[in-house]
């Protein structure tokens, strides 16, 4: 459910977004998107009823002791927007890798958000890993690796993975 609720913030980002339906309903208990792309202390439960939300967060440990200082981070989170802006050029970096790539790597699913499924050659694999580049070979494939931008993800890296992938063709 954390990776759903990333997910939901990172939709939210998206151009196209205009009321989605994400399936959630009363009762549903979502952890915090800005766990995974923001404040990283800020741990919480929203719960659509009290009773579930109260014993589950007391039997799952979400009881925080100096919540101020928690709170204060997830202000200054959601203050002017910051966790949009901050989806909004996770998501960029992902369409410039694409938009720059897409003459050379195979993408296997569209890329929505901050996410890419790439399937490359193992060889071309090979040599990414050799030269310092970090992701994740997908399970069972090793010739498709998921990449995940971030909020922190800079521009030049991406260029130089870019460079790295053209310049193995």
């Amino acid at each position: 459910t954390g990776l759903l609720t990333f997910l939901l913030a990172q939709e939210t980002a998206t151009p196209d977004v205009k009321n989605k339906d994400f399936g959630l309903k009363v009762g549903d208990i979502a952890p915090s998107w800005a766990l995974m792309s923001g404040p990283g202390e800020f741990e919480f439960l929203k719960t659509w009823t009290e009773e579930k939300g109260k014993r589950l967060r007391k039997r799952s440990g979400h009881l925080i002791s100096k919540m101020r200082y928690v709170s204060a981070q997830l202000v200054s989170y959601l203050e002017d927007d910051l966790w949009l802006e901050m989806a909004r050029h996770a998501n960029a970096m992902a369409q410039h890798f694409f938009h720059q790539t897409q003459q050379h790597v195979e993408f296997l699913h569209p890329v929505d958000a901050n996410e890419a499924f790439c399937r490359l050659p193992i060889e071309t694999i090979e040599k990414l890993q050799q030269a310092g580049f970090a992701f994740h070979v997908w399970p069972g494939h090793q010739d498709v690796i998921r990449l995940v931008f971030s909020h922190a993800t800079l521009a030049q890296d991406v260029d130089a993975l870019i460079k790295a992938i053209s310049s193995t063709d």
